[in-house]
C-alpha cells in the first residue's frame, strides 16, 4: 500500500505509471504490478490539487488556489515544477 498526504482527487494513468493529484503533492506510482503499487517520486504542489493530465514529459495539475502547475515528470524519481 502507498501512503499519501491526503486524498487523491485526480488520477491519470500512462503506461505503467499512475499520477495522483493529492492535496499538496503530485505522486507518481509504478503500477506495473497492480496488487503492489510502488511510489517512484512526488512533487510538492500548492494545496488543493484536484485534477491531473499527462502529455509527454509533463503533468498538468489543476489547483483550486494556484491555477495550474506544470510538472516535469521526465525523471519519475525527481519530478520538478517546470513553470
Amino acid at each position: 500500500m502507498v501512503r499519501l498526504n491526503g486524498f487523491a482527487y485526480g488520477v491519470a494513468v500512462s503506461e505503467n505509471r499512475a499520477y495522483l493529484a493529492c492535496y499538496e503533492a503530485l505522486h507518481i506510482l509504478d503500477v506495473s504490478n497492480p496488487t503492489n503499487p510502488q511510489e517512484l517520486g512526488r512533487c510538492v504542489t500548492p494545496p488543493s490539487g484536484y485534477a491531473v493530465t499527462i502529455s509527454g514529459n509533463y503533468a498538468y495539475v489543476a489547483e483550486q488556489s494556484a491555477g495550474m502547475q506544470v510538472i516535469d515528470i521526465s525523471n519519475a524519481a525527481d519530478p520538478r515544477v517546470a513553470w
